[in-house]
């Protein structure tokens, strides 16, 4: 089958069309995320044609907000959209990566100087530790100790320090 050298004259590669500028990037985010159907996830039949006629709408709006450019199309503007989603998906993991790393760093940085300590330290670090954990159970006992001796009600002891008396008072 052989195709008419005319007609093969009329078919030209499409041409490529003149890249969004930051302006016109800008300008197509606040029109889409003005339409609350398009941030919408939902795939039903209705929500798609709704979908359909929001992209014509936004692709209307934003043509005339540039009226001496080249019209846009609503694909076009489908494609400049996704790529700004991508763009920003990927900053924002970029930038959750890189504090993900320096927190790491601040980590072992931290790791290292408490090893250190604990080295210089020797055996009294272990001393002071097992002291300290002495000390606070002594104190628990103590306090429990307390209340099982004091004869008051939950309601006293409520009022006692309530914000409302300003300072505690006596039981």
């Amino acid at each position: 089958m052989s195709v008419p050298v005319s007609s093969v004259l009329l078919l030209s590669p499409r041409e490529k069309a003149v890249a969004l500028t930051n302006t016109q990037h800008k300008r197509l985010s606040e029109v889409i995320t003005s339409k609350k159907v398009l941030l919408d996830h939902s795939t039903g039949f209705n929500g798609i044609r709704k979908k359909q006629k929001a992209l014509e709408e936004v692709a209307a709006e934003f043509n005339l907000s540039y009226p001496a450019e080249c019209p846009r199309t609503v694909t076009q503007l489908k494609r400049a959209w996704e790529y700004i989603r991508k763009r920003e998906r990927e900053e924002c993991f970029r930038s959750i990566r890189e504090g993900a790393e320096t927190l790491n760093d601040d980590l072992r940085v931290s790791l290292q100087n408490f090893s250190a300590l604990c080295e210089k330290l020797g055996n009294q670090a272990e001393l002071a530790a097992n002291a300290f954990a002495q000390a606070m159970q002594t104190s628990t006992n103590v306090f429990v100790q307390t209340m099982h001796n004091v004869d008051c009600t939950m309601e006293q002891v409520r009022k006692y320090y309530s914000p409302a008396s300003g300072r505690p008072s006596s039981l």
